[in-house]
């Protein structure tokens, strides 16, 4: 009898496990259907990227069928997702990521600074352009650097009249449709919850914590008073006194700091605390301006549009115009062929300014012209480079520009935007307003200084010289891409400064051009050339044979970086099949939003 029991208990068990396995199976089997048809959340294999944040929006890329946004700060993605399910469009959403950038990512951005925005209308079909670029004050002279250079790198005298809270102001009263203020909500919640240090931000802390230690205003922000050291990876930052400025420009608007308020007398008096010479009346007398882009067909009959002077957009039309009858591909002669083209636009690229000459006039018609283009391309020699800079037509020494970062968006309509903002170097002009909490530019090093030639014998561009009101030329270039559907094709830019046009011009060609992914397109090893130094700087690991062949064949002097070296950090979204692709560079790091 027990025997029988032991049995009957026996069968009694395995059933119950069997049943058990199959309802697991069953359930595993409902989850996956269930989470492959979520439209929206399928995402894509991570990058080489370290570790950012426990978000999911820093997995990179992310894929989907309507909407993306893809920014240089852990959070700032996540905060323009929100203001698209408020009801915001493209607008709206470009205005609370960019200031969420200036506080995720304090070393190159912020309301102390200025940007370069373009902006795509599906409805429309048309491109627009945003210059809200710091300008050089009323007091500004041309040798105002001359007998100190390094006045213009740190400390007030490096101050321009700062742009950006009065370009967001304008893009929001011409195409917003939230309030102006519950744009700035999420943001100011941010500086006192405190954003997330990413892996990037730590090392530039680590690399200058001497410097900021020995700055008081950047101390108070910026050293952990538990450690006494700058914050680390996944340490947060609390900004109480910028959230108390943005409370001010939430409820008073654009008059807070251009119509003579409360902030920009703060900002003003801290500024000439330290010798500036920026005046109340140089805020109040700030505009902004709208433009066209510039642009030319490329691959497959897609245009490409880019921002006009004082960017150097002209310079990456110029150089897909010089390439456009060979065929591109992945070997030497193409790439020695890249390598020509990029010292001929750095060339060129020094006759440029924000002066309306004819001279200058007549080199933007230039750059934009395919004409022009087909007969610089006969200069090309396939067989060798020439180390004679003359050779490729620079009349003038050019700026090294620095720090900026990058943001794309493309709303369920169609609609677009990239913006590329900056405070110049790394934290700017190195101080904070410590009334206001804002850490302030020092673009005023980004012009020309009369003075003696270069080891080349190049004198400095006049072209770039100060004068009240100007702006500095400048490298930054948002740019898209508009297939002929007039449909987004890909919307790019980068931070990076003198390297940035090289860097947005190897994420297009290696995406449409080499048919590359978005994320392996922006991963991709690179090559940049500014003319001078007479170096191809190339990142460790571009494929060795191809080096050789540059250097031996061609006849290239070569100089490696590390993919860390300064190479361009770029941001982009791509529309590929219906499929909608968001990628950060893992060079850097950054916030993907996908819906």
């Amino acid at each position: 009898m027990k025997r029988s029991t032991d049995r009957l208990f026996r069968i009694f068990m395995v059933l119950l496990a069997a049943a058990i396995v199959s309802g697991s199976i069953v359930v595993l089997s409902i989850y996956l259907v269930t989470r492959d048809s979520n439209e929206g959340l399928t995402e894509g294999p991570p990058t080489t990227a370290g570790p950012q944040s426990t978000s999911s929006t820093t997995e990179n890329p992310q894929i989907a069928q309507k909407s993306a946004i893809v920014t240089n700060g852990l959070e700032c993605a996540a905060i323009g997702r929100k203001i698209f399910e408020l009801g915001g469009n493209v607008a709206d959403v470009a205005v609370s990521v960019v200031l969420c950038e200036g506080i995720t990512c304090p070393q190159s951005s912020g309301i102390g600074g200025g940007f370069f925005l373009t902006f795509y209308s599906k409805a429309n079909g048309t491109v627009k352009t945003l210059n809200a670029r710091e300008r050089a004050p009323a007091a500004a002279t041309e040798d105002m650097f001359v007998a100190n250079p390094i006045e213009s790198q740190s400390g007030g005298k490096s101050v321009a009249v700062p742009g950006e809270i009065k370009g967001l102001w304008d893009l929001h009263q011409n195409y917003g449709s939230l309030k102006w203020k519950d744009l700035l909500h999420h943001v100011i919640e941010l500086c006192r919850e405190g954003h997330e240090v990413s892996r990037y931000l730590e090392n530039i802390f680590r690399n200058n914590e001497a410097r900021i230690f020995g700055e008081p205003s950047l101390r108070d922000v910026y050293i952990n008073p538990q450690t006494n050291h700058t914050y680390r990876l996944g340490e947060k930052i609390k900004r109480l006194k910028l959230a108390e400025t943005l409370e001010v420009i939430a409820q008073e608007g654009v008059d807070s700091i251009y119509g003579g308020g409360s902030i920009g007398t703060k900002i003003v008096e801290d500024v000439q605390s330290r010798n500036g010479i920026l005046t109340i009346e140089d805020l109040m007398n700030y505009e902004v301006e709208w433009s066209t882009s510039y642009s030319t067909t490329i691959i497959n009959n897609h245009t490409l549009h880019t921002f006009p002077l004082p960017s150097s957009g002209a310079c990456l039309v110029f150089i897909f115009n010089l390439l456009r009858d060979y065929e591109l591909k992945h070997d030497a002669l193409t790439y020695h062929r890249i390598a020509e083209a990029f010292k001929f636009a750095y060339a060129k690229r020094t006759h440029l300014g924000d002066d309306h000459t004819d001279e200058i006039k007549e080199m933007i018609d230039n750059l934009t012209n395919q004409a022009y283009a087909d007969e610089i391309r006969k200069l090309i020699n396939d067989t060798k480079t020439t180390n004679d800079i003359k050779y490729y037509g620079p009349l003038y020494t050019d700026v090294e520009n620095h720090g900026t970062a990058n943001v794309g968006i493309l709303a369920p309509n169609g609609d677009a935007i990239a913006v590329t903002n900056s405070i110049n170097y790394l934290l700017g002009a190195f101080f904070r307003s410590e009334q206001t909490g804002i850490i302030m530019n020092n673009h005023m090093d980004d012009f020309s200084t009369p003075g003696a030639p270069n080891i080349y014998g190049i004198p400095p561009s006049p072209a770039n010289f100060i004068k009240p009101g100007k702006n500095p030329l400048s490298s930054m270039i948002p740019s898209m891409v508009i297939d002929g559907n007039g449909d987004v094709k890909m919307i790019v830019g980068a931070a990076g400064g003198s390297r940035i046009p090289t860097g947005v011009f190897a994420a297009i060609f290696n995406h449409l051009y080499l048919n590359k992914t978005l994320v392996a397109a922006l991963d991709a090893r690179r090559l940049h050339h500014q003319l001078t130094p007479l170096d191809l700087q190339y990142e460790s690991n571009f494929d060795s044979e191809i080096m050789r062949l540059l250097n031996e064949q061609y006849g290239h002097t070569l100089r490696e970086n590390l993919p860390d070296g300064g190479f361009a950090a770029v941001t982009a979204i791509s529309v590929d099949d219906g499929d909608i692709v968001a990628s950060y560079d893992s060079r850097r790091g950054g916030g993907v939003e996908v819906f």
